[in-house]
């Protein structure tokens, strides 16, 4: 993984001057493209570029001391060495077998393309570790995050997949994960079936007896008997006979989207604007935010068809192109929603900052300038703001950065929120430009969840996006799926207590062949697979 282990043998140096030159023909080109006249960098023959070793700016974090071109180009050739590396793989299998050919991804793992990693392959296969971001604190976070990693293997190529490992016990190598409670694993199954999944491989069947994961246990433990995780496991193979042509070919019902590319992670890792500032953390509070309020996404590029959608987000999309620009101003002018955030749009594709004034390639799609802004610093420097869309007295909080913006057109674009301290109490925080038949609406500084939360819900209900269920619950998820013209409702109970949920109607369950009429009583880690009955 380039970001931890990096490899600056003459080999990869070699490599990596071929794949430049492959890219830019000309040195000229790359000089222009990286801006190598500054610190006098420029290159007279491709033999001249170099790997971007550490260097003595190395000892600020993110800081490399390298142009940050260089940075990106070495960031894309390393994924592309590894995507490389799996054709040479897959071309000598398919020589032998006509089977179909998969391979682990790891849900929000950033090193590596995805997208291009996927075009390879038949079907893509995800290793899921639910236990491994639990919190009891933070319950919402933790579904967030396992749900998010499976909607990005889904995303990856536009298809279900297969979970090549699936957690059955508690994990580790010298220390332990928690132990799943009862109810957890069946829990975790449907939960990965919800988001695409229609094979599922427990890892492991026993835990080694040798070697570094002696901890990391499976159905059964070193001494191979069967206790609750087996029989567990046991009853959901039961279940799963019956409902397997429900599952395999079954498709998720997506009006949202939140676009994630690789290029933007790396961009945002090489310079990430503050200490603060995590790009997948900004990316992970949207979905969060969508996840309680029980709304389906898919997460996906810029590049793939958009027109399914009524709401895109777009948070800090950094690097972009005229192409880019084009595809999201013409989704909005065509009726559809976008929601765009602060650090978006400021940089051009090969990472030099665009000369456009901010939000550069987003500024007629938002309707706005961003005139100045300011990284909130300090541990615990905030920044109010206040919105109309809130109630007249609240006030939400900003601790991490805020971009203070002027209205271009005050008949198009609407001010949304507006600060409450600093030097710019009063600016525009959050704005929604008509855009055509569609709205953008830019958020310009993060928020508190309280604050992020009743932001959404409002853009939610001007999208004409409907939830999966009448209210949000934090620890209860649900996903609407359909196959063969049949729609159906999975809803699963992440808490350790009973609690009862509102339906939008009358339902049978596929799983218990239960009916419930407007509510449901779920109980601690239980999941229900609802078909209407009128």
């Amino acid at each position: 993984c380039h970001n931890t282990t990096r490899c600056y043998c003459e080999s990869c140096l070699k490599a990596f001057r071929e794949w430049i030159e492959s890219k830019y023909q000309d040195i000229n080109n790359l000089n222009e493209a990286w801006g190598t006249v500054f610190w006098s960098q420029t290159y007279g023959n491709f033999n001249e570029v170099i790997l971007p070793v550490y260097t003595t700016c190395d000892n600020a974090p993110h800081n490399h001391g390298h142009n940050p071109g260089l940075l990106l180009d070495y960031y894309r050739f390393a994924s592309d060495s590894i995507i490389k590396y799996q054709k040479i793989q897959i071309d000598e299998i398919r020589k032998h077998s006509d089977k179909p050919i998969t391979h682990n991804f790891m849900g929000m793992f950033d090193q590596i393309d995805y997208y291009k990693l996927g075009r390879d392959l038949d079907i893509v296969s995800h290793d899921n570790y639910p236990a491994m971001n639990s919190s009891s604190r933070l319950m919402e976070k933790s579904i967030s995050q396992v749900s998010c990693s499976l909607d990005v293997i889904r995303g990856i190529k536009n298809q279900n997949f297969w979970i090549m490992e699936q957690q059955s016990g508690p994990i580790g190598w010298s220390t332990f994960s928690g132990t799943p409670k009862p109810g957890q694993i069946r829990l975790w199954t449907y939960q990965a079936i919800a988001h695409g999944a229609e094979g599922i491989l427990y890892f492991r069947w026993r835990p080694c007896l040798y070697g570094t994961e002696q901890y990391w246990y499976g159905i059964l433990d070193h001494d191979g008997i069967p206790r609750r995780r087996y029989k567990e496991i046991q009853n959901v193979g039961s279940e799963l006979e019956n409902l397997s042509d429900w599952i395999v070919g079954s498709q998720n019902l997506s009006d949202v989207a939140i676009l994630r590319h690789y290029d933007n992670c790396w961009s945002h890792h090489i310079s990430p604007h503050t200490a603060k500032f995590n790009y997948d953390k900004l990316l992970l509070q949207y979905y969060g935010i969508l996840n309680v309020n029980q709304i389906n996404v898919d997460i996906t590029n810029v590049n793939r068809d958009l027109s399914k959608y009524k709401l895109i987000f777009a948070p800090a999309l950094n690097l972009m192109d005229i192409s880019s620009q084009k595809k999201l101003e013409d989704f909005v002018f065509n009726g559809g929603n976008l929601v765009v955030t602060f650090r978006s749009g400021t940089r051009n594709k090969d990472n030099s900052m665009t000369t456009m004034p901010l939000p550069g390639y987003f500024r007629d799609l938002t309707g706005i300038e961003v005139e100045e802004f300011y990284p909130v610093l300090g541990e615990n420097q905030k920044v109010k703001v206040r919105g109309q869309i809130w109630e007249s007295d609240a006030w939400f909080e900003s601790k991490i950065w805020c971009d203070i913006i002027n209205v271009i057109d005050s008949v198009k674009t609407r001010v949304i929120a507006r600060y409450d301290s600093e030097f710019f109490r009063g600016k525009p925080a959050i704005t929604a430009n008509q855009f055509g038949s569609g709205i953008c609406y830019y958020i310009g500084c993060d928020l508190d969840s309280l604050g992020l939360n009743n932001t959404i819900r409002s853009i939610v209900g001007e999208s004409r996006v409907s939830s999966n269920l009448p209210s949000a619950y934090v620890g209860i998820e649900s996903v609407r799926k359909i196959k063969k013209g049949r729609q159906f409702l999975m809803v699963f109970n992440h808490k350790d207590n009973k609690t009862t949920v509102k339906l939008p109607g009358n339902y049978t369950d596929l799983i218990k062949h239960k009916t419930f009429s407007e509510e449901i009583s779920l109980d601690p880690y239980d999941v229900v697979m609802l078909i209407s009955s009128g």
